[in-house]
Order: C-alpha cells, then sequence, then structure tokens
C-alpha cells in the first residue's frame, strides 16, 4: 500500500514540483522540472520496492535521474529492475541516470553485468559514463553524438536539480526547527490564578506564525495577558513577533501592575524603529485584578475581545480605543491609547482571540466573523469545563468552515472568573 502527498519547493532558481510516496518501509521522493525528473528513494527496501521502483520509472515521462543513496539493502531483483528500465530508456532515446550510486549498488550491478546498460554520473570528478559491451556503428554515430550531447546537458541540470533541492530541503528544515522553537514558546504557559481559569489555543498557519500570546503571574494580585498579530507570514512576522512579545513582557513586568496602557506605549516606542512603513502589529495588554475582581486593558488596535458575562445575561465588546504597534512613533499613538477598566462578576469568561479565528472561512459562506462568535456564546452554556468550551469553539469554526484550510494564524484564550 502507498500514499502521496503532494508539495512544491519554491527555490531562488526554479520552482520545483512534485510528491512524496510512501511503499511499505521506503518512500519515494519525486521533483520534476521540465522534461527532468529526479526520484530519490529512502527507507528499507522490501519485496515489492523493486517491482514499483520500476513500474514508477517506466511510466515517467521524459529523462530521469534516480537517487538511491538513502536506500537500505540492494537484492537481486532491484538490479534486475534497474536493468530493464535502463534498456527501455535507451530505446527510446531518454537518459536514465543513477545519481551519485554507492558503492555497495555499483559492485552488485557490476557482479550481474548491469553495468553496461546504466549511466552513471559522478559529481565529483565531474563526469557522466555509459558503459558498453560493444563499439557503435558509423550509422549510429550521428545518433550517438547527439545522446551524448543531451547526456551532458541532463547531467548539468541534474547537478543544478539537486542541488537546489539540497538547498531547499535545508531551508525547510531550518523552518521546522524554528517553528518548534516558537511553538514551545507557548507551551506550559499557562499559570495558576485561583479563583480564575485560564485555557488557549494556538495554530500557527505556516511553520512559522505572526500570533504571539503570553501569559504571566505578575505578583500574587495580578495577572498580565498578552495577545498580539504581526502584519503578513513567513519568517519577516515571525521574527517580530518574537521581538515583540519579549519586548511586551519585559515591559510589562517592570511597569505599572496597574496600568496596562503604560506597557503598551513603552513597547511603541521600543519598536518604532525597527519596525518598516509596512510592518505593524496589533496587540492586547490585560490586567486581572485578584482582590478587586478587575480587568484593565489597552488595546492596540487588536481584536476587541469579548467579556460573556452570564450573571448580567450580556456580551460585552472591549473595544477600548488604540492604534497598531508601529504606525506611529509618538504623540498619536500615545494620545489615542487609552486603559479601559471592566468589573469581572462570579461565572464570567473573557475571550481573546486573533484575527484567524474570525476570519475562518467557508469558501462560499465567507469568514466565520465576530457575529457568529457571539451568537455562538449566547446559545452555548459557559459553565462547562473551560477546556471543553474551547474545543466546542474551535469545533463550530472547523465545521463551519468545512474542508477549508485556515489562512491565517489562530489563537484562542478562554479567561474565566470562577466561583
Amino acid at each position: 500500500m502507498s500514499t502521496e502527498d503532494p508539495t512544491t519547493i519554491q527555490t531562488d532558481e526554479e520552482s520545483i514540483s512534485g510528491s512524496v510516496r510512501r511503499i511499505g518501509a521506503a518512500e519515494i521522493k519525486t521533483m520534476r522540472h521540465g522534461d527532468l525528473t529526479l526520484f530519490a528513494v529512502a527507507g528499507r527496501q522490501d519485496a515489492g520496492t523493486a517491482e514499483i521502483l520500476e513500474r514508477t520509472f517506466l511510466r515517467s515521462r521524459g529523462n530521469v535521474a534516480v537517487d538511491l543513496r538513502a536506500l537500505q539493502g540492494f537484492e537481486q531483483k532491484i538490479v534486475s529492475s534497474l536493468r530493464r528500465v535502463a534498456r527501455a530508456f535507451a530505446e527510446q532515446r531518454r537518459v536514465f541516470m543513477l545519481y551519485e550510486p554507492p558503492s555497495r549498488l555499483l559492485d552488485q550491478l557490476v557482479l550481474q553485468g548491469v553495468l553496461a546498460e546504466v549511466t552513471i554520473f559522478d559529481s565529483k570528478r565531474g563526469l557522466v559514463r555509459r558503459s558498453s559491451s560493444s563499439a557503435p556503428t558509423p550509422e549510429a554515430g550521428q545518433a550517438g553524438a547527439a545522446a551524448e550531447t543531451e547526456l551532458t546537458d541532463a547531467s548539468e541540470r541534474v547537478i543544478r536539480f539537486t542541488q537546489s533541492i539540497e538547498r531547499a530541503e535545508e531551508i525547510e528544515s531550518a523552518l521546522a526547527t524554528a517553528g518548534r522553537r516558537s511553538r514551545a514558546m507557548f507551551k506550559a504557559n499557562t499559570p495558576e490564578f485561583p479563583p480564575y481559569e485560564i485555557v488557549s489555543y494556538y495554530l500557527p498557519h505556516d511553520e512559522l506564525g505572526g500570533d504571539f500570546f503570553h501569559l504571566d503571574c505578575l505578583d500574587d494580585d495580578h495577572l498580565g495577558i498578552s495577545i498580539g498579530d504581526v502584519s503578513g507570514h513567513g519568517v519577516e512576522a515571525a521574527l517580530v513577533m518574537g521581538m515583540t512579545k519579549k519586548v511586551l513582557e519585559i515591559r510589562a513586568r517592570e511597569g505599572s501592575h496597574t496600568d496596562p496602557a503604560q506597557a503598551i506605549r513603552t513597547t511603541n516606542g521600543d519598536l518604532f524603529g525597527d519596525l518598516d512603513r509596512y510592518t505593524f502589529v496589533t496587540a492586547l495588554y490585560a490586567i486581572v485584578e485578584r482582590s478587586t475582581a478587575t480587568l484593565t486593558y489597552a488595546r492596540a488596535g487588536h481584536n476587541y475581545p469579548l467579556l460573556v458575562s452570564p450573571s448580567q445575561k450580556n456580551i460585552f465588546r472591549l473595544n477600548g480605543p488604540g492604534i497598531a504597534l508601529g504606525m506611529d512613533g509618538g504623540a498619536l499613538f500615545n494620545s489615542v491609547l487609552k486603559p479601559v477598566r471592566e468589573t469581572l462578576h462570579s461565572g464570567d469568561v473573557l475571550v481573546f482571540f486573533t484575527d484567524g479565528l474570525i476570519e475562518a472561512a467557508h469558501p462560499k459562506r465567507g469568514p466565520f466573523g465576530v457575529e457568529r462568535l457571539v451568537e455562538y456564546f449566547r446559545e452555548i452554556s459557559t459553565e462547562r469545563p473551560l477546556e471543553e468550551l474551547r474545543d466546542s469553539v474551535l469545533d463550530t469554526i472547523r465545521s463551519f468552515c468545512g474542508e477549508a484550510r485556515f489562512e491565517d494564524d489562530l489563537t484562542l484564550i478562554l479567561v474565566r472568573h470562577g466561583k
């Protein structure tokens, strides 16, 4: 049984499309560009591997290079399969090349007399060698010269092709590592702050996301909640995200534990000179004070959170004034931003989120939207366990979107005033 996953690798030089096909304990990575296909086979060979590889190579179009360096174990079957494939390609005047074949495979090709049937590419010595058991006939000379020219061209393209793939895979590996480290910043980030309950959820759109959040017990009486979203996606957004998250954490800890606007203003001052005119960050910083059961927040252009209040039978939109970080570095930003204070009652639920949650969309019905989120909280009981409530919100959005993939990072934080 095999499975196939499509993929595209974009390098500086070319776009390489292909797929990854799993066959038992082995994996075939297929990369195509123009009339050249590179098959990179890895894993462990079993009884059916040779047959599947042979069919795969024969069904391909154009010229083919095969990289078997990462395939474990070379049995008689695969050597015979390579011979049949090489003969079929020769009859069709197509190039079939073994790219950097490992010495253990070369030994078996020699022992089985197959070396004369295949083309070997050796990048270290910079040559392509086709062995032949007989001298070419005069009438085959012109065709042979053309074939050698095509072979040389194919070998040069294989070098560029494989180097592009290796560079792209190095980048993908580095991004995956950075993504794991980025996601690790949001793990184990749920402090105990009774009688308040806290749950969160974070889903980056790509390996690296632009959303951030942080939950911090500032002291015995104050819980700090920060959430934000950097414009754009990818590496640049992730770098700005990490910088903003850390600066806001530092400013929140060293500043007033009753005035979140102070931390937001100093953070903007720290970041403004390092952001270009096209980059901005929406952010919100809130402080829950346990002794007075109050929430004080400052909103720098971020999606306004919801205060779901069963005791008041109402849902409030916390839309305090403010513009995004990086849009202005001085008086305008500082004058617009105002701290807002709200009283919390037993059973109240605070809902903080980024725009990825409300912009999650169905292809035909459009985005989920704030109104649907508000309506959801009107209809559901918020007394259920908080983790169940969080999961129910996410399941509702997934159900609304159907098969559509989320097109942005998604962050959700729920904080409930316990009884």
